[in-house]
């Protein structure tokens, strides 16, 4: 080690919540985020409590100092690892399960679960549409997520933010000082830079049952990704469409009562494909005419940034993180206006003048989405609170 360099940490983060494909854009964030930190740090040790399914996922280089602790509740490291916590809590662990030791948290899931929460921690705060959106959840939900948000902003030292949005709602909404606040965006999925090869791709898609040019919304079945508005614009653009254009949807199936289930049995070449793996979602994003986004909230915006460094035309939402994820790299529109939607969809179907502007924009901003410099960032945050920590702070 260096003279004078701060002696090594540990650190411990919270993935219990990462059931694969369960947690939209901030599941494959946090892949990410841990991938590209272990290919930045050599030096100090990271422990990840995740499911095994989750664990299962990562490949680290020989140099990174990482494992992964299932967190299943069948898991017996899990037990182990609970029963440990308990004795640190009560001062009574001593020297025991030395791979278990940690001297910070990272909470990556917008609030620190209760048993961690009296430990020395940095927490990511993704949104807080509980505030913003309080019609899409149920009065004990907001209530439970205001107090998690509440406790956990008090207690962490140091707090990331997905966006600048996020960072300007938490100051403002829960009187957390700028300084203790540092907006470092969400990181795409890598292999979104790699072009498949076009025969690759096109033979993906196919075998997902899609023929000609489509437009693509990949989303989660949440009522404020706003499906249903979409599903309306498609058919109020009707006839104005080329007749072999598509809509193609991706995530999890429409919930029972969603109410995007009946528009979308009468909407025209609108297809649902379902969940669908990484590379196919690769596939879908090289081969799309398009991407639309017409969600009513974002922390962040994945599939923004991911359309826009695969180098394709966007129009999304004019709210939230959106505009800034974007910046000059899409056409937007008022995602609570149908007819606004709808002319944007025409817009990307029938103009090949506006779709070849829009993919050299994107490919001009693709470079904001470094995974590298969101990486060096974290671990600056996380070098500053565990020099805090040293020092008595």
């Amino acid at each position: 080690m260096p003279s004078g360099a701060p002696p090594a940490y540990r650190l411990l983060y919270d993935f219990r919540w990462m059931e694969p494909g369960q947690a939209g854009g901030i599941e494959q964030a946090n892949y990410e985020l841990v991938s590209a930190i272990a290919r930045l740090d050599p030096r100090n040790r990271y422990l990840g409590f995740a499911p095994r399914n989750a664990c299962r996922d990562w490949v680290f280089p020989p140099s990174f100092h990482g494992t992964c602790l299932p967190s299943d509740s069948d898991a017996p490291q899990a037990e182990r690892f609970h029963a440990f916590v308990g004795r640190l809590k009560a001062g009574t662990a001593a020297g025991d399960c030395p791979d278990l030791r940690f001297d910070l948290v990272h909470s990556t899931s917008s609030f620190i679960q209760p048993e961690l929460i009296d430990f020395p921690g940095v927490l990511t705060i993704q949104d807080l549409q509980h505030l913003r959106h309080p019609e899409f959840f149920s009065p004990a939900d907001r209530e439970d997520r205001d107090r998690l948000y509440g406790a956990s902003l008090a207690r962490a030292r140091h707090v990331i933010c997905s966006s600048e949005f996020t960072r300007r709602d938490v100051h403002e909404r829960y009187r957390v000082p700028l300084d203790k606040l540092t907006t470092i965006w969400n990181i795409p999925m890598s292999s979104i830079w790699e072009e498949l090869p076009p025969e690759r791709r096109r033979g993906l898609v196919a075998a997902m049952g899609i023929e000609g040019p489509f437009l693509l919304y990949p989303a989660h079945p949440w009522l404020h990704k706003n499906h249903d508005r979409l599903l309306q614009a498609w058919q109020a653009a009707g006839s104005r469409l080329p007749s072999e254009v598509a809509l193609v949807m991706t995530g999890p199936p429409f919930p029972a009562g969603h109410p995007a289930i009946a528009r979308l049995a009468r909407a025209p070449r609108a297809l649902h494909l379902g969940y669908r793996s990484r590379l196919e979602m690769h596939a879908l994003f090289q081969e799309c005419m398009a991407l639309v986004f017409p969600s009513l909230y974002e922390g962040f915006g994945m599939p923004v940034a991911e359309a826009l460094i695969a180098g394709k035309p966007v129009a999304c939402s004019n709210v939230t993180s959106l505009p800034e994820v974007a910046g000059d790299a899409a056409v937007t529109f008022d995602p609570n206006d149908i007819d606004e939607i709808a002319a944007r969809i025409v817009d990307l179907a029938t103009r090949p003048e506006l779709r070849k502007a829009l993919s050299r924009a994107a490919l001009e901003r693709r470079t904001v989405f470094s995974a590298a410099e969101c990486a060096h960032k974290t671990l600056q945050v996380y070098s500053r609170v565990h020099r805090e920590i040293a020092a008595g702070g």
